[in-house]
């Protein structure tokens, strides 16, 4: 997974609307370099949002949901777009003040080429591997839930619906048969792992806003 900024000045096309609109086309890119920075995003990789104008700063992340590719509306076939949904507003918008008080960020397209409209954050600036766990986590937390859980009580639900009745399928007798009870035991390990994914997730959140979640941070502070 990498990571870019995309920049959007906030009275054409702000956080808000992107959230109301659940996600864009990201297009327009007319900078040859931001072009080419935008023709190598890939699925699932992660977008900051940035606002231009008097805000200057990241209000939040998406994430892309295909890889860039041609804009139909260019008949050229030479600009690229990509599709983001937004994940999740900042808590604080991280300005662009800040990251240029840190000597760390010296060397990020941010800082030497804020006119930019794409570019690339490299990974050196993130610590991965939480967020991965995080990631793995909650998602084998989901599978094992369903897979040990939910999905065999829901077989045995509707396999009692066609028997004896939806009332029978719901009812306290049905579900206090010692499989099903067995059943909704063995959701607990997946409901483990879940939280614990989600807690990574939190902590991992709390870092974007306090400096933890980027590599580095412990040498500049």
């Amino acid at each position: 997974m990498a990571y870019w900024l995309f920049k959007e000045e906030p009275t054409h096309y702000s956080w808000d609307d992107f959230v109301r609109d659940g996600g864009t086309q990201w297009s327009g890119v007319k900078n040859p370099l931001a072009q080419k920075h935008l023709r190598s995003v890939r699925k699932k990789d992660c977008v900051l949002y940035y606002h231009t104008g008097n805000e200057k700063a990241i209000v939040g992340y998406g994430m892309a949901t295909t890889d860039a590719y041609p804009d139909p509306k260019d008949k050229s076939g030479k600009s690229f777009v990509v599709d983001i949904p937004p994940i999740r507003k900042l808590k604080r918008p991280v300005t662009l003040a800040e990251i240029k008080s840190k000597a760390f960020f010296k060397d990020f397209p941010l800082v030497r080429m804020s006119r930019l409209s794409v570019m690339p954050v490299s990974d050196r600036e993130w610590k991965e591997k939480l967020l991965e766990f995080s990631f793995w986590a909650m998602n084998i937390g989901l599978m094992a839930q369903i897979v040990l859980s939910l999905l065999p009580v829901g077989l045995l639900q509707t396999v009692a619906s066609v028997q004896e009745g939806y009332w029978y399928a719901r009812s306290s007798e049905f579900m206090g048969q010692g499989i099903v009870q067995t059943l909704r035991w063995m959701r607990m390990p997946g409901d483990t792992i879940f939280a614990i994914g989600a807690i990574a997730f939190v902590i991992f959140a709390f870092g974007l806003r306090f400096g933890w979640s980027l590599k580095g941070s412990e040498s500049d502070s």
